[in-house]
């Protein structure tokens, strides 16, 4: 069995602060504003992304790890447009003119293009997990089969 060190909170909560940034700086790029708790969406579904990278065997693809991810995003933002776009009435975001959209909150163009993102949460998150531990676990690479430790001198070794 290869070494697994359980994340501390402070190790979430970094990785939930660096994912409400991201999210709210892609968002900015995007649309030119975004509102705070867009933020905190963000933060949920870098730590969702990770957990999906973290959780599946070594040997699943990126691709399915991503379609995953996006899934699991997608979901994230129906819940979230449903408490605050309908039922609080924000009107952070409406997807009713494009297309396969359910009820305006959710659509399958974002659904690709969470799909494409998560696949980059899912290397960044794997990178950082590694950093963050200080060398006191073993890491997978993002590349199915390619394994690494986290200071990438030397191979796994398993427990003894």
């Amino acid at each position: 069995m290869w070494r697994r060190r359980k994340r501390t909170a402070g190790e979430y909560m970094a990785l939930f602060l660096l994912g409400g940034l991201l999210y709210g700086g892609l968002e900015i790029i995007w649309r030119g504003y975004t509102h705070p708790v867009m933020a905190v969406i963000g933060g949920i579904g870098f730590l969702l992304v990770g957990g999906i990278g973290r959780r599946l065997p070594a040997d699943c693809s990126l691709v399915e790890k991503g379609l995953l991810g996006g899934t699991a995003i997608t979901a994230l933002e129906l819940l979230s447009g449903l408490a605050l776009n309908r039922y609080l009435g924000l009107r952070l975001w409406d997807y009713s003119d494009l297309p396969l959209n359910v009820m305006g909150q959710i659509c399958a163009p974002f659904w690709a293009l969470w799909c494409l993102l998560s696949v980059a949460g899912v290397i960044v998150n794997d990178f950082l997990r590694c950093r963050l531990s200080r060398g006191e676990q073993t890491c997978r690479g993002p590349v199915p089969g390619k394994k690494t430790n986290a200071n990438n001198t030397n191979k796994l070794k398993p427990d003894t």
